[in-house]
């Protein structure tokens, strides 16, 4: 931070998606020239979940509320009696085509595509440079072989972002 303050090369920093309880957000709070000389704004806030799944299926369920058991596994059998259920997935290579189908079905649900052209170049960039096939999760649910939802998953490290 304060080799920061001394370069005058720069006349903005933004830290995006900083966690408010880390290290960097206290230094950043604490440190008394950027307090004088920046202005520290929080733009928007986003709400994470985290599931441990360690220990497996019953062990997640387990801690789920009776509620929340019957919301999120049970409706199952509710999907299968409204047709063949089958789940279709994609290889990284794929993805272009992946990205349209979840377009489709983000258009129709909420009016818009959600792979902006700019978007679009970003993950598949970011999917092109993945380590691992394996770090990367694309699936369409369908039911009669119609798209009716689909998952996205990146893995980095323990974490998996959807």
């Amino acid at each position: 931070l304060d080799e920061l303050l001394r370069d005058p090369a720069w006349d903005e920093c933004i830290l995006s998606d900083l966690d408010a309880s880390s290290a960097t957000a206290r230094r950043v709070a604490e440190h008394p020239g950027i307090r004088r000389h920046c202005t520290v704004r929080v733009v928007a806030r986003f709400v994470g979940y985290s599931v441990d799944t360690g220990a497996g299926l019953p062990a997640v369920l387990e801690r789920l509320s009776q509620s929340a058991r019957r919301r999120l596994f049970h409706q199952r059998a509710k999907l299968a009696r409204s047709g063949t259920v089958s789940m279709d997935t994609a290889r990284p290579d794929q993805f272009l085509e992946y990205a349209d189908r979840l377009d489709r079905l983000h258009a129709k649900r909420w009016g818009q595509a959600f792979f902006t052209p700019a978007r679009r170049r970003f993950f598949a960039e970011v999917i092109r440079s993945l380590p691992r096939p394996d770090a990367l999760q694309l699936s369409i649910l369908q039911v009669d072989g119609r798209d009716i939802s689909a998952l996205f998953d990146l893995r980095a490290g323990e974490a998996e972002y959807n």
